[in-house]
């Protein structure tokens, strides 16, 4: 059927990527039909929490450098991934990826590093834009984000601009957890990272 999309009754396609509920019922959008659908047939199920997180890599080692080395975090596990099976989850055929797993200090979620040697996938510029639809960003809580800052520059890390205070009122953080100081940089990969301190 195509990522993103479902059938909602006689002939209607909800395409969340373009949400329109496309024939049958001249194009009502897609809140009505996703309303009624969970309505008549949507059981929940419980989600127990983020697993993990995966980002692809071009370069292992380099990326464990600067996650392990730069930012602190632990490796934990680590495999070598190919065979039918996992060309079954990933829809890609002639699979071999090394995986690694870390974790920051704070503990989970954990991320897996991922490289592929086959199939290698390409390096997209628009990915590393904070605007680009799709998974842009993860967070990294810090105590003292300046230092960390400074730190990222003093390793050569392409930071964006200085650690910037959310203006009050902007969200309503728990009480007693002051406000909010964020700053951007990019992975080696270009993945756009975030640290945040509250304070």
């Amino acid at each position: 059927m195509g990522a993103g999309k479902y059938l909602f009754g006689a002939g209607e396609k909800c395409d969340f990527q373009n949400p329109v509920v496309r024939g049958g019922n001249g194009g009502a959008g897609c809140s009505d039909a996703i309303t009624s659908f969970r309505r008549s047939t949507y059981t929940p199920r419980m989600i127990l929490g983020i697993d993990h997180l995966n980002i692809v890599v071009a370069d292992m080692a380099r990326s464990l450098a600067f996650y392990c080395d730069v930012l602190g975090f632990t490796k934990t596990k680590e495999a070598h991934l190919e065979g039918e099976w996992i060309e079954k989850i990933v829809g890609l055929r002639g699979v071999k990826a090394h995986a690694v797993f870390i974790v920051s200090p704070g503990g989970e979620p954990r991320i897996e590093l991922l490289q592929y040697h086959a199939p290698v996938g390409g390096a997209l510029p628009e990915n590393s834009q904070a605007n680009t639809r799709g998974l842009r960003h993860f967070a990294l809580r810090v105590d003292d984000i300046a230092a960390m800052t400074a730190e990222l520059r003093a390793a050569g890390v392409e930071v964006w601009g200085e650690p910037t205070r959310v203006p009050g009122g902007v969200v309503k953080f728990e009480e007693g957890s002051g406000g909010k100081t964020l700053v951007y940089f990019l992975d080696p990969d270009g993945v756009i990272v975030e640290l945040a301190e509250y304070r």
